[in-house]
């Protein structure tokens, strides 16, 4: 498979290897640069899409923000028990950032290879995980960090 240039950065690593922090480092200096970056953890942002859905506006602006930030961070991917929405959603924001060349950077317990079966419901089929984890892959320098054995 042939990979693009990446603009954006997967870091993973076992708990307590400095990803969070490394990260929210990042964001600090995007932001003092003049970017617009937005950090959330995937919990956090189905919850808040879910509410701005519920509000019944036209648009659903959180995700519209989420879609089109300079800088959008995830932090923590695969933590949560995968629903069909959030499998959903996932796959709508990573797919429209990838599609429009903007950065993501997330950070995971998991290799890349290892998403699918993490951001899919149990019993589902695959196929939306691994085209998540594609452009993930395709988009994203991949690192891992080391830490505390």
């Amino acid at each position: 498979m042939h990979r693009k240039d990446p603009n954006g950065l997967y870091l993973f690593g076992q708990v307590g290897t400095g990803k969070t922090h490394l990260i929210s480092a990042i964001v600090n200096s995007l932001i003092a640069m003049g970017y617009s970056a937005l950090k959330t953890t995937p919990i956090e942002l189905m919850r808040s899409i879910r509410y701005a859905d519920a509000e019944s506006a036209p648009t659903n602006r959180v995700l519209e923000r989420v879609k089109t930030v300079d800088f959008f961070v995830l932090d923590d991917l695969g933590k949560d028990k995968p629903t069909e929405y959030s499998a959903k959603t996932l796959y709508e924001i990573i797919n429209y950032r990838s599609e429009n060349l903007l950065p993501v950077i997330i950070t995971s317990n998991y290799k890349v290879k290892d998403l699918p079966k993490k951001i899919t419901p149990e019993g589902a089929d695959l196929t939306l995980g691994i085209s998540v984890a594609d452009r993930i892959y395709q988009g994203c320098s991949v690192m891992e960090l080391g830490g505390m054995t």
